[in-house]
């Protein structure tokens, strides 16, 4: 399997789906339903593990009401790491992120009330 690493374009989609998808208030399964594509593929790329092909991608851009091109459009200058994609998220006022993120976000949520108060 290709990791990240290898391969930044992964790293580059991993953060923009799980971004995307939670600014749009959707879980995995509801974009799953949206888009066609099985949760486990969805959950494979949002961990950037292995490849995946230009009509999965086309159909959960469609879903998320954006493009392919958006969806590899590069974050940032460094790779982002689990507590960067939390951060933005809750930069865009979002709190709905995978369930394995859950601790993450909430002590992201906490503080970022305490910056706004």
């Amino acid at each position: 399997m290709i990791q990240s690493e290898e391969a930044p374009a992964l790293q580059e989609l991993r953060v923009n789906l799980i971004v995307g998808r939670a600014r749009v208030g959707l879980s995995q399964e509801d974009l799953s339903r949206v888009s066609g594509v099985s949760r486990p593929t969805i959950s494979r790329i949002e961990r950037a593990v292995g490849s995946v092909g230009v009509d999965v991608i086309e159909r959960l851009a469609l879903a998320l009401g954006t493009s392919v091109y958006d969806l590899y459009s590069p974050t940032a200058e460094a790779v982002a790491d689990d507590d960067d994609v939390v951060r933005r998220a809750v930069a865009c006022g979002i709190s709905r992120l995978p369930k394995e993120r859950n601790k993450l976000i909430s002590r992201y949520i906490v503080l970022a009330k305490r910056q706004c108060t």
